[in-house]
């Protein structure tokens, strides 16, 4: 039949180039989601909004170890105002001899009023301290960086995880639209059976139920590229949910990615090239010392501090402004067992922080000698899958020329055509498998500068 040959030949096609749906939409590319992906995706910009918080984190420790300047000023309204007079200078009462010795004020001393009290009391201070030996604060600035450079690299990790799944989706949607290629060839063979076999029905050469399997075959053909079509709408969704745009494009199928090199010695390396590891190994550093904060505890501190004051009262000095400096040490001799609990919490965090890098380390080797065993596996099937597909075809060709000829039922030839379509999907799959598999394998391996 014309119908089957249409549908041998368009599914050969299929194992050279993927069988692509008409276009609605304008093409994106593998390479232009992932940069979409880094300019829009959602999770993304929580992750860089974290990273720029972490970024904060040295600023905050430096806070404490440079100068801390304050200002204030107050006006009080008093009920009353008071002062005193003072006498000074060097006269005092003296005796006047001419009157018998009977003591006489010669003269009034001088005085000064010292205001105690203004009415309108108005005044400012200025403060400063600063800390000049803090064995404490040099321990936390040194965490506060190492926090930081593991909060970047545990963020790049997670957006070449986001950069991946964009991958996966991205390839997944392709697959779906070559699956509707396929389904659509399916269709138009199903409709030309129907009408073939209605010709032969209506001359008389097939019973009722030749033609009624026909139908059936056709109704299910179009059942089936109406589930495609959803499947790829919703594949597309979830790929525009990722790149924060509409779904209004199509997918192309991106070459296939490039086999790393040296494989054997991908599972030795993934450890020092593993982001996830390396911000492990980086949080225990931080932890260490996060410890040696509450360590250098112990040691007492040595700081400056002093100040300058204005006020409209001047007191006894007489004087408006005063101001003073002076240098302290502090040392903390005992705080109720505070200090040591909080040695033994950071104790047991950087322990927590070790197993969890040696645990990361574990893993990464894990996840390349699976991924190796996947591509392996993924490379192996999409040759069979191609085989099966060369098989089926010629199947269906001999099965052609025997109906033709009248020795092959109806049955046979569906059968042959069914297994040409499944064919074609399994190299669909399998070929999609081993794109991704590519993709694992770089990620596990840490070679996934997934930056377009």
């Amino acid at each position: 039949m014309t119908g089957l040959l249409l549908l041998v030949l368009a599914q050969g096609a299929a194992a050279e180039t993927p069988l692509l749906a008409s276009s609605t939409g304008p093409s994106l590319t593998l390479v232009e989601a992932r940069r979409r992906a880094l300019e829009g995706n959602p999770e993304l910009k929580v992750l860089q909004a974290r990273l720029d918080q972490a970024h904060e984190l040295s600023h905050k420790a430096w806070s404490g170890y440079l100068p801390q300047i304050t200002a204030g000023a107050s006006w009080q309204r008093n009920n009353v105002g008071s002062s005193l007079a003072f006498p000074y200078g060097a006269r005092y009462p003296v005796r006047d001899i001419g009157t018998g010795g009977t003591p006489q004020l010669v003269a009034e001393p001088p005085t000064v009023d010292v205001v105690l009290q203004q009415r309108d009391a108005l005044g400012t201070t200025v403060k400063g301290t600063q800390a000049i030996i803090a064995p404490s604060l040099w321990a936390s600035i040194d965490a506060a960086y190492l926090t930081e450079r593991a909060a970047e690299l545990n963020t790049e990790n997670a957006r070449r995880e986001i950069l991946l799944a964009v991958a996966q989706q991205y390839l997944g949607a392709v697959g779906l639209k070559e699956a509707i290629a396929v389904r659509e060839a399916q269709l138009r063979t199903e409709e030309q059976r129907e009408k073939d076999t209605q010709v032969q029905f209506d001359a008389g050469t097939v019973n009722k139920i030749t033609l009624l399997r026909a139908q059936i075959d056709r109704v299910q053909a179009e059942q089936d590229l109406r589930r495609a079509r959803y499947a790829y709408a919703s594949a597309k969704s979830a790929l525009a949910a990722l790149l924060d745009r509409t779904p209004d494009f199509e997918v192309a199928a991106p070459p296939d990615p490039a086999i790393p090199t040296d494989l054997g010695l991908l599972e030795d390396q993934a450890p020092g090239r593993r982001l996830d590891v390396l911000g492990a190994r980086k949080s225990v550093e931080a932890a260490r010392a996060g410890e040696n904060v509450y360590v250098l505890s112990y040691l007492p501190s040595v700081g400056f501090n002093g100040a300058y004051t204005y006020a409209n009262t001047t007191g006894f000095t007489g004087r408006n402004d005063s101001w003073y400096f002076g240098f302290g040490a502090t040392w903390t001799l005992f705080d109720g067992g505070l200090r040591e609990a909080n040695l033994r919490d950071a104790s047991a965090r950087k322990r927590e922080a070790e197993a969890a890098a040696r645990g990361a380390e574990v893993r990464a080797k894990d996840e390349v000698r699976r991924a190796l065993n996947d591509l392996e596996s993924a490379q192996a099937n999409r040759t069979k899958a191609e085989e099966q597909l060369r098989l089926a075809r010629e199947n269906g060709s001999l099965v052609r020329t025997n109906f033709e000829a009248g020795v092959a039922t109806y049955l046979e030839q569906s059968d042959a055509i069914t297994a040409v379509l499944n064919a074609s999907l399994q190299l669909i799959n399998e070929r999609l498998n081993a794109q991704l598999a590519v993709l694992r394998l770089e990620r596990a391996a840490g070679l996934d500068d997934s930056t377009p």
